[in-house]
């Protein structure tokens, strides 16, 4: 039995009922108008025939099942005329939601030049359910204009059954063409969604997309269908793909973003349909960008210096995400690795081995112990110094997920003296100084790692001999070190502060409540971070890093060295890319790219505008409204005036980690999604088509569409 969705009607221009004749979809002017024996009617030549697809959005739509067939459609026009002035609409199923109409109106007389066509309005009706439970009845309609013996079938109409949109819809054509020739981009997939800013007096809960594709001249189209009818005064998102874009030869995702006001409806029929600029698809082998500059800064960090808003979760999650996108710049846009410049965002603590789970380790051992980056030697500042508790901050190893302590190879230990010789013989010095007036040294070459004693000692002996043997014998000393005395640190010492300062971040870092913490640490621990963020500590500290990487000492850079390095960097970059992972609770949803609550620069807006069109980390659409001033109350240095570079900065707020997770399992949450391997690809690549766009062929006119237009002088959005 056929499902009953809403209804249509045709009006006149004045605004009242217009008779139709239904005819089934297909049914051609011809058929329509051809007598038919035994009939004795004489068939309507003066008739204009429209068959058109509609799609409805996946909102709850109020449907019945009808508990009779439909009566069959006329088929034919009539000289009698017709009395029908509305009929329901079916969908052909359930899954795609979609309809085919088919219809004739009286056009007048075709002697009458240039007044022989028929103008009206096309109105669909239909209700759906809130999610309150409320029922709304919706509205839509469009302009129609037809003459005699004509057929209009190019026809497909986007119904968005919502309380948002206005009642009018746009006839529209967009073409899909290569950039750099023009030509026709034939067989794109083309995704049309309405934008979706999470708003519960915008759009929110689920998307509303219809999928299309483009055919032979490149025009979007559903079914061969090419002209579009679309709401208007609202952001359109076209999403673009062509397969096998990954080739060498393929082409780049591409996004359009387009938005149609009262001012595009003068005029707009069906026959007279707006075109607005071309979507222009790049081939992938003309996005080079060799000659560009960009910096990434992963949000957060490993050892983060601002203490109060320590998140490794987060950073781990940004962080892969950053490494992909540079792999892409590198790899497919011929982006020199010299010309991606990072934040120091991993760092390391001064962390005692048994301190591992304690979260005050990083600043107890900061007061204890003194780290010089750029010379790499340490000293303990503050308490008992021994040679014995260095080399166990340096030397000790952990296993497992419980960190379990490992004992230090007596190797390792003489390693610790073998490469400070000079600290070593100053030291024994200022010893023998201590020991000259008691005529007492340190024996030559006695100072080692005993392993009776369990400590570092050296022999203390007598400088003079005594008569009738009474010469005192060489004596085990600990060796003793000062508060001054600094020890060079080697490759393997700083792999072991970087390894504990991982599994302390993994121990101690992760932000949110219990629950969330356990959940995340369990992801984290099965995508490796304890590796990745050694591996990243140590990255950041290899010869040839900036010289910025040794100051501002060893944890990860808070706002304050972020922003004097990416100020300092000559020349400038020609994008600067902070990314994040939100967190809002169970429901929050979708992505935001944050701009200054005081005055942002225009281009930072236009930029932030670039990447809403592209960026959708887990289909949920945007959140508020996908660019947004920070939260007063919770301000983002970054986007201070203090950051000279904003008109070239994006701040990514990519989706909400500890929302629940899309599979609904009791105690998941969405940062297990976030940071599997398929997802950071995707929104990387996402990323870089924003970039890849922002950079070479940034969509023209893109400052008219508008969302709420409370940001922007002019407002841009």
């Amino acid at each position: 039995m056929p499902i009953h969705a809403g209804s249509y009607s045709v009006l006149s221009t004045n605004n009242t009922a217009v008779p139709f004749w239904p005819l089934a979809p297909g049914t051609s002017v011809e058929a329509a108008t051809t007598l038919r024996p035994p009939l004795a009617e004489d068939p309507v030549a003066s008739v204009g025939v429209f068959d058109i697809v509609i799609q409805m959005s996946q909102d709850n739509i109020v449907t019945k099942t009808e508990t009779a067939p439909t009566p069959p459609l006329t088929g034919r026009t009539t000289q009698a005329g017709t009395t029908v002035t509305s009929m329901p609409l079916h969908w052909d199923d359930t899954s795609s939601r979609r309809i085919h109409i088919c219809f004739a109106v009286a056009t007048p007389d075709e002697g009458v030049p240039k007044h022989n066509q028929f103008e009206g309005t096309l109105r669909l009706k239909a209700s759906y359910v809130k999610a309150s439970g409320q029922t709304v009845h919706c509205v839509l309609d469009v302009a129609l204009r037809i003459g005699p013996r004509q057929r209009s079938e190019d026809l497909f109409i986007f119904y968005v059954v919502h309380h948002v949109p206005p009642q009018r819809y746009c006839w529209v054509k967009l073409r899909a063409v290569d950039a750099n020739t023009t030509k026709a981009v034939a067989s794109a997939n083309v995704k049309a969604e309405v934008l979706r800013d999470n708003f519960n007096n915008g759009f929110t809960n689920i998307n509303r997309q219809v999928a299309l594709e483009t055919n032979k001249e490149g025009y979007v189209s559903c079914e061969g269908r090419t002209t579009l009818a679309l709401p208007i005064d609202w952001p359109i998102l076209f999403r673009a793909t062509v397969p096998s874009h990954s080739a060498a030869m393929g082409y780049l995702p591409r996004a359009h973003m387009l938005r149609f006001t009262k001012d595009h409806l003068k005029g707009n029929t069906q026959d007279a349909p707006l075109r607005p600029d071309n979507m222009q698809l790049q081939r992938i082998n003309t996005t080079q960008l060799t000659n560009r500059r960009f910096l990434l800064d992963p949000g957060h960090g490993v050892v983060y210096g601002l203490a109060a808003a320590r998140r490794s979760q987060e950073w781990f999650g940004a962080h892969l995400v950053a490494d992909r996108i540079a792999h892409l710049l590198q790899t497919r846009h011929g982006v020199p690795q010299e010309n991606i410049f990072w934040t120091r965002t991993a760092g390391f603590g001064l962390i005692e081995p048994g301190s591992v789970n304690a979260a005050a380790a990083p600043e107890t051992g900061a007061q204890r112990y003194e780290y010089n980056l750029s010379q790499r030697r340490i000293r303990i500042r503050n308490g008992n110094p021994t040679l014995l508790a260095l080399s166990a901050l340096l030397l000790t190893r952990h296993s497992g997920d419980t960190n379990a302590v490992l004992p230090v190879g007596a190797e390792d230990r003489a390693r610790l003296l073998q490469i400070n010789t000079a600290t070593v013989n100053t030291i024994t010095a200022r010893i023998n100084q201590q020991l000259q007036s008691s005529h007492r040294r340190v024996q030559p070459g006695s100072v080692r790692w005993d392993v009776t004693t369990n400590n570092y000692v050296y022999t203390r002996e007598s400088t003079q001999t005594l008569p009738g043997g009474n010469t005192p014998p060489p004596q085990v000393q600990a060796f003793p070190i000062t508060t001054q005395d600094w020890f060079e640190v080697d490759d393997a010492m700083l792999e072991v502060l970087a390894d504990r300062s991982a599994r302390w971040s993994l121990a101690c870092e992760i932000g949110g409540d219990g629950n969330f913490q356990t959940s995340a640490r369990t992801a984290m621990r099965t995508r490796g971070f304890v590796d990745y963020a050694r591996t990243k500590v140590l990255r950041y500290l290899q010869q040839g890093s900036p010289q910025a990487y040794f100051n501002h000492g060893t944890k990860a850079w808070g706002p304050t060295p972020r922003l004097a390095y990416i100020n300092g960097i000559d020349p400038e970059c020609d994008l600067y890319l902070s990314i994040h992972l939100n967190a809002g609770g169970a429901a929050a949803k979708g992505q935001v790219l944050l701009v200054s609550r005081t005055d942002p620069p225009n281009d930072q807006i236009r930029l932030a505008k670039v990447f809403v069109k592209y960026v959708d980390p887990c289909g949920l659409g945007l959140r508020q409204g996908g660019v947004a001033a920070e939260e007063p109350n919770n301000p983002a240095a970054m986007l201070s005036a203090q950051n000279q570079r904003r008109e070239k900065y994006t701040y990514f707020e990519l989706e909400f980690m500890d929302a629940a997770h899309s599979s609904g399992g009791q105690g998941q949450y969405r940062y297990g999604e976030l940071i599997e391997e398929s997802r950071v690809d995707e929104m990387a690549e996402q990323i870089v088509a924003g970039i890849v766009e922002s950079l070479l062929n940034r969509q023209p006119n893109l400052d008219a569409v508008t969302y709420r237009s409370t940001l922007g002088d002019p407002p841009l959005w």
